[in-house]
């Protein structure tokens, strides 16, 4: 936590008078709900802090400023210094009260704790039935750290009611349970294509979460050491090639603003994505993984094909992979000039495509051919 412009704010003033004025305070997580959790925890932002309830103040302003965007909610199964989750603890999450980092023989209080006979069925089990009801009507229920649940029994009622509504719901593998839609691999992708819809979870912060134990903003990255836009975009074709998703975390700072780099790659991202969109919305992965080199990417739709590639493929751009696309299929380079390249197949199948300097200019951090169909 950053020293805050209201030193004479509760929270400050009990940190700064228990672990002293000198501590550096460069995150603080609360570990506390975020929405309305009901009568099974006081320990959230509505009923502590700010008194707000941020997810759904979230939700609804999504709903209304863009209807196009899926609404998902974060979950994780235990919740880590709850006195009641102890008898389910494991590894790194065993529950009970916390230590006091200074004098372990203290423990720390769990302020907001409501005393309950059973942590699954009292707790977790209630507060999924409140993210998958109708006040925050989620669609996306992306569980974590996984263990002990009884998620089971609240997915039904929501699959049902979303069939009703005639919408898709996902849920993540690390529900703990077979029922899952998609694998969560995290600062990682897979290797090769595969049938089973994943996400890679990520940040352009090389530290946001996955070594230092949090998600957000770390002030001790260097600029220079946020993912930059070119290494983002290969990233995002890669990830789509082999069927997969792109979890990505732009955690913000304390005053709710992104820092320089995240904006600079993101609008860079955006930038690439407007040229060359159309090989990475609703597309599909191709099954045969690219033989020439490791920058070469393949996606299709039913009406086109596109291969990627990250070298410059100017003035002449080869591949004997093989690809879908007859002699009077047309060919462009995405975000160039619109204008019919030049092609040709050989008797073995590989495919050379002239790509002028001037033309290849036009577009940066990778290039996209569309073979559409004829």
């Amino acid at each position: 936590m950053k020293s805050p412009n209201n030193t004479n704010s509760p929270t400050w003033i009990y940190h700064k008078e228990t672990y002293g004025e000198e501590f550096v305070y460069d995150d603080f997580i609360p570990r506390m709900a975020l929405f309305d959790a009901g009568s099974t925890t006081n320990r959230s932002t509505v009923s502590l802090g700010p008194k707000r309830d941020f997810i759904h103040e979230i939700i609804t302003s999504a709903t209304n400023n863009h209807p196009d965007l899926v609404t998902g909610t974060y979950f994780s199964l235990p919740e880590w210094f709850n006195p009641a989750y102890a008898p389910y603890g494991f590894s790194e999450w065993p529950g009970g009260l916390p230590h006091n980092a200074y004098n372990w023989s203290q423990l720390e209080p769990y302020t907001g704790y409501i005393e309950v006979k059973d942590f699954i069925q009292d707790i977790q089990k209630p507060q999924m039935e409140i993210l998958v009801g109708e006040k925050y009507d989620t669609n996306i229920m992306w569980c974590d750290i996984g263990g002990p649940t009884n998620i089971t029994e609240v997915v039904p009622g929501w699959y049902n009611r979303k069939y009703q509504e005639g919408k898709n719901v996902v849920m993540d593998d690390r529900c703990n349970t077979w029922a899952y839609d998609f694998s969560t691999p995290e600062y990682s992708t897979y290797g090769v294509v595969t049938q089973d819809k994943w996400e890679s979870n990520s940040g352009l912060d090389p530290f946001s979460y996955a070594t230092h134990n949090f998600a957000g903003y770390n002030a001790q990255t260097p600029a220079a050491n946020y993912m930059n836009t070119t290494t983002a975009v290969h990233t995002l074709a890669d990830i789509v090639s082999k069927n997969g998703n792109w979890l990505l975390d732009i955690g913000p700072t304390g005053n709710g603003s992104v820092v320089e780099p995240e904006t600079k790659t993101l609008q860079g991202i955006g930038a690439w994505l407007k040229k060359a969109g159309k090989s990475i919305y609703a597309t599909d992965y191709w099954f045969i993984t690219p033989q020439e080199s490791s920058n070469i990417r393949f996606t299709t739709t039913p009406l086109a094909f596109y291969i990627t590639t990250f070298d410059n493929p100017s003035p002449s751009f080869k591949i004997a992979s093989p690809v879908p696309i007859l002699m009077q299929d047309k060919i462009t380079l995405l975000g160039g000039s619109g204008e019919p390249l030049q092609f040709s197949i050989d008797k073995t199948g590989n495919l050379t495509i002239s790509v002028s300097t001037s033309e290849a200019s036009r577009v940066s951090d990778a290039w996209v051919f569309e073979i559409v169909y004829s």
